[in-house]
């Protein structure tokens, strides 16, 4: 099996910068005593000079190049060779496509936002806190628009609120706010499934109720994406689909802010899944949207056991610079 490649969406700039010259350097791409300076390197990597100064200042701490009396450092660690001067070019500075398509979206918020909001939600969960957005902007070293539009994405998503003087403040995240949650799901969701309001495909509802009797039990959300792809998609109104996935969206999001805490992912019925799905394939709805509704009560007393469990947890995460707490209760 091929090893899955390290995400590299949410690394800062400039360590994706210090990544690209190291294994150029480590491969002879960059020979020992060539001149690097950072004008040539931004202008080839298509970045500004700040997260290649910073870059190049990481390299010189590890030891992989050398200051000397000239502008710029020397490859390799001996500062009285003598120095190589010649641009750098494509062959020497060689990047992956992985590499490449995060240097393409570097300074965007498409870059950042994932990796903000999984610091976000993790936080909320104790308490209330407020988003710093010029603390944000210097960690990722992006503009203030930047960070300005992750905030805002964030806020789409239900994460975050703008309050007076562009202020972010996010949480807290309480068992009432799941509770919440769910009461518009169970008014939504069964309604969808009793009512018909989306064209399903029988043959895949059939396959999917089959796979999922297979097993005791499934993982939340391998069995919560099934339903997304399969019933809550392609709904005949768009509003209504987009209500029901923006909650079920926040629910994933805040499901795996609490996994990042530690705590076992919890596990559903599979057979409940597998009784709906079979249910809808044979236009039985009514009997489909009951069992639908046995499943969201039965997952919303997990989630808020899951709550009670990080409730009486001590902090145990380190806040990102940018996140700074405004009361001490959860």
């Amino acid at each position: 099996m091929r090893a899955r490649k390290k995400s590299l969406a949410g690394v800062p700039i400039s360590d994706l910068v210090e990544s690209v010259l190291s294994d150029n350097i480590a491969a002879g791409r960059l020979p020992d005593g060539l001149v690097l300076v950072e004008g040539p390197i931004a202008e080839h990597l298509h970045v500004s000079r700040a997260p290649v100064k910073t870059a190049l200042s990481a390299l010189h701490k590890s030891g992989r190049i050398t200051r000397f009396k000239g502008r710029g450092y020397l490859v390799g660690n001996n500062p009285l060779r003598l120095p190589v001067r010649k641009r750098v070019d494509a062959e020497m500075l060689q990047i992956s496509v992985q590499m490449a398509d995060a240097l393409s979206k570097q300074g965007t918020w498409e870059h950042f936002v994932d990796q903000v909001e999984l610091e976000v939600v993790s936080c909320q969960i104790f308490g209330r806190f407020q988003v710093l957005e010029d603390s944000l902007s210097d960690h990722l070293a992006v503009s203030r628009t930047v960070a300005r539009e992750i905030l805002g994405r964030l806020q789409e998503r239900g994460l975050v609120t703008k309050k007076r003087g562009s202020q972010w403040v996010t949480g807290p995240l309480t068992s009432e706010t799941i509770r919440h949650i769910f009461e518009i799901r169970l008014l939504l969701e069964p309604s969808v499934i009793h009512e018909a309001k989306a064209a399903w495909n029988l043959a895949d509802l059939r396959r999917a109720a089959d796979a999922i009797s297979s097993v005791d039990s499934e993982l939340w959300d391998v069995l919560n994406k099934c339903l997304s792809d399969l019933v809550f998609s392609n709904l005949r109104n768009p509003l209504l689909e987009k209500a029901i996935y923006n909650r079920r969206s926040l629910l994933d999001r805040y499901h795996r802010g609490l996994s990042r805490l530690g705590l076992p992912v919890f596990r559903l019925p599979a057979h409940k899944y597998s009784e709906m799905l079979l249910c809808l394939s044979e236009g039985n709805r009514k009997a489909a949207a009951d069992i639908f509704r046995e499943i969201l009560n039965v997952e919303e007393e997990m989630y808020v056991a899951r709550m009670k469990i990080v409730g009486v947890l001590q902090e145990k995460i380190t806040y990102a610079p940018y996140i700074k707490r405004l009361d001490s209760g959860v």
